[in-house]
């Protein structure tokens, strides 16, 4: 009896190991797991959104990871997000990324329940903004609508009043984008035309499609468009296989929406543009404003294989678009897209290959200095379950150590989604303080001629010191001595460097130079002036609406213009300021301002602020092809001048942040193809500017840019004159010092 108690006893713990073991079976069957990859596989597998093709060949714009230009993906609050299609209901939904089991989740948050439809996501920061579509369709149930979302306590949720719908008709590809006024921007091409969409602040509100009038936006059925935001402005970049280009045009935030410059082919050639087109944009960095990687159509040309196949399309900080080979013919890629990886200051390209599609390679190359290897890259998803992986898309955002990369894509075939991240590294450490710059000076004022000695009093250890004196002199000493030679008032300025950085102490003012002789006699500028024969020569000593002229036309003050003193030393004639938004001066056109050669722009500026302004401008209101000449300060505080030829634009930039609420004395000047740009006398820089000046019946343009209601400038203007020929630098030298020294 008790032997078989123990068999029982025996039988029934058996069993109960048993169960123990099937329920933590099932418990690890129902705990998500990590993607297992395959031998060789790169990136992860992910779920089903339809049951594939099963084989042959399928039209790369029906998959849900297009259209090209489009991005899918964004990050926010800690994760990543995309939108991605549910293949029970055929609806798009907004999904978010576990990057610890590299699945997706369905939030169930619904875009888009047209079956096919088409996404670009935009978070602001604040909002997230999708506009989806339908490819085809001729009414406003296919066309493109907007949706804004609101994220709280962990989820997202469908802001009221959207969708809005702003179009009528499918369209291939619609991009949208925010300016820094809020107003919202959507480009796509239809009725072979570039379209564009504005919407005010918050989306609720929307214009009509409208063609910007700039040339090369009458397109074929197969061209598309893109749309990015940087720096204050909105640029629209579109192929256009009519003429095998790729345009861009630039509409400044501050403009309607019908006003558009600096429109121009980025390149140009037979079988230059496709279809192919994704834009990066950055703010504040010296390599580039806009990127922009699109795919050529020289595969369609037989025994091709070296030719360029991508490129990249960069817009620098000077306005010049320039262009680095990618890949070539024989590399077969294709659908590529690019993002910045602001973490490591780098530019990742990202495109499938061979041909129509299989894997997704990447190439990455320094912001700083562009330049991609021979062949394909480096594999980002491969994977050996789905051999047709194509249409990479990710985020408009740039990227850093706390986003990472996550790139989608999907395999038409197997009808799955795959995918792969990247970490970027972790945020740098700050960087070493570096030098304080301070200094003292002495004496600070006496009679001319005046010696000074001056003191570094920097902190910090700087290793080497760069002085400005205020007349044009400058030393590289630590504790220098300097003699005035000529009254005036003096700005001095210290940059000091070491490994760590660099600062700068700049104070105005700091030297007064007195003199026993009597001050120039009333007028001695304008005779130095006017020796030199101006065809335009405004003194703008005047109070009222009218502006009178030494030489060329008179005008007329408009706006927020008022009376000042003026700029130069010995002489009671006032000056003009502007109040940088209103206020301007208008002065019709003659042949003598009509300058297409050698030329010369001069004036004295005091700004009051390190800001886009105008100084003098000669053009008509729609862009370069209608501007002559131009001398202003840059939205980074630099003086520039600026001659137009076409719809080309040659431009010479001031070294250094220009001084501000001090009278600075400018000339620009054009002496054959040779730009010069001289600053209180002295020549500060150079640069080339081939071919023959626009000409135009459009305004001289005193505090504003012509006839274009931009550029405002926010300061004093005086004596502003226009040569039809280029002075030696001794000439202009002799200008600086009949008129220097003060008012300011």
């Amino acid at each position: 009896m008790t032997s078989k108690t123990r068999t029982l006893a025996s039988e029934g713990s058996l069993a109960m190991h048993f169960m123990c073991l099937a329920a933590i079976l099932m418990a690890l069957l129902l705990v998500p797991r990590a993607a297992v990859a395959a031998e060789g596989d790169v990136g992860y597998r992910g779920f089903a959104y339809g049951s594939g093709a099963g084989s042959g060949w399928v039209d790369p714009d029906l998959s849900p990871t297009a259209s090209k230009p489009q991005s899918k993906l964004w990050f926010a609050h800690g994760r990543w997000w995309g939108v991605l299609n549910d293949p029970a209901s055929n609806d798009f939904r907004i999904h978010a990324l576990d990057t610890s089991t590299q699945r997706w989740a369905d939030t169930g948050v619904l875009v888009d329940s047209r079956n096919g439809s088409r996404a670009d996501t935009l978070w602001d920061g604040s909002n997230l903004y999708v506009a989806s579509h339908l490819a085809s369709g001729s009414s406003v149930s296919s066309g493109v609508q907007v949706t804004r979302y609101s994220f709280d306590n962990g989820s997202w949720s469908r802001d009221a009043g959207f969708p809005v719908t702003i179009n009528s008709g499918g369209v291939e590809a619609a991009v949208i984008a925010r300016d820094s006024t809020g107003k919202l921007w959507v480009t796509f091409t239809q009725s072979n035309k570039v379209q564009v969409v504005v919407g005010q602040p918050g989306g609720l509100s929307w214009g009509t499609p409208f063609s910007p009038t700039v040339p090369g936006v009458s397109v074929t059925t197969d061209d598309i468009s893109s749309v990015a935001a940087y720096d204050g402005r909105i640029s629209v970049v579109w192929s256009n296989q009519i003429d095998d280009s790729v345009y861009a045009a630039t509409h400044l935030d501050s403009s309607p929406p019908a006003t558009w410059v600096g429109a121009k082919k980025v390149i140009a050639g037979p079988n230059e543009a496709d279809d192919h087109i994704n834009i990066a944009s950055v703010a504040g960095n010296a390599a580039g404003k806009l990127f922009v990687a699109v795919k050529t159509g020289q595969d369609d040309v037989s025994d091709n294989a070296s030719a360029p196949l991508i490129r990249l399309l960069v817009l620098g900080t000077d306005e010049v678009w320039r262009q680095y080979v990618h890949s070539r013919v024989r590399d077969g890629l294709t659908r590529p897209i690019v993002l910045v990886d602001n973490q490591n200051s780098m530019l990742r390209v990202f495109a499938a290959g061979p041909n129509t599609g299989g894997v997704i390679y990447m190439k990455a190359t320094p912001m700083g200095s562009i330049s991609f290897g021979d062949g394909r890259g480096e594999p980002f998803i491969r994977l050996a379950s789905d051999k047709n992986i194509n249409n990479p898309t990710s985020t408009k955002q740039n990227l850093t150590a706390a986003s990472g990369l996550v790139v989608l894509a999907s395999d038409q075939v197997t009808g799955r989604y795959v995918h792969n991240t990247m970490s970027l590294g972790s945020p740098p450490p700050p960087p070493p303080a570096g030098p304080v710059a301070a200094f003292s000076a002495t004496p600070r004022s006496g009679e001319a001629p005046l010696p000074v000695t001056f003191t570094d009093e920097s902190t910090g250890s700087p290793t080497s010191w760069a002085w400005t004196f205020g007349d044009g002199a400058t030393s590289t000493a630590q504790n220098p001595s300097h003699t005035y030679a000529a009254p005036g008032t003096y700005d001095v300025s210290l940059t000091v460097t070491n490994a760590n950085g660099s600062d700068t102490e700049s104070r105005a003012g700091l030297i007064t130079v007195g003199s026993s002789e009597p001050p120039p006699p009333a007028g001695a500028y304008q005779d130095t002036v006017t020796a030199d024969a101006p065809v335009g020569y405004w003194r703008l000593g005047d109070s009222g609406t009218a502006v009178s002229a030494v030489a060329g036309p008179t005008g007329n003050a408009v706006g927020g213009v008022t009376s000042t003193a003026g700029a130069l030393v010995g002489d009671t004639d006032a000056a003009r300021a502007f109040d940088g938004s209103t206020g301007y001066l208008s002065i019709p056109s003659s042949t003598g301002l009509n300058v297409t050669g050698d030329l010369t722009v001069e004036a004295w500026a005091k700004a009051n602020a390190s800001q886009s302004g105008v100084v003098v401008h000669k053009g008509g209101s729609s862009g370069y092809s209608v501007w002559q000449y131009r001398l202003a300060m840059t939205s980074g505080g630099q003086w520039r001048g600026t001659v137009f030829v076409g719809s080309s634009a040659y431009a010479v930039t001031a070294p250094g942040s220009a001084a501000l609420g001090t009278w600075t004395h400018l000339v620009f000047t054009r002496s054959g193809s040779t730009l010069s740009m001289f600053v209180n006398g002295a020549l500060v820089a150079t640069s080339t500017a081939p071919g023959t000046l626009n000409t135009t019946t459009a305004i001289l343009g005193i505090g504003r840019a012509g006839g274009s209601a931009t550029g405002y400038f926010n300061g004093s203007i005086d004596e502003v004159a226009v040569y039809p020929h280029a002075p030696s630098a001794s000439t202009v030298a002799t200008h600086f010092s009949a008129g220097r020294g003060g008012g300011s």
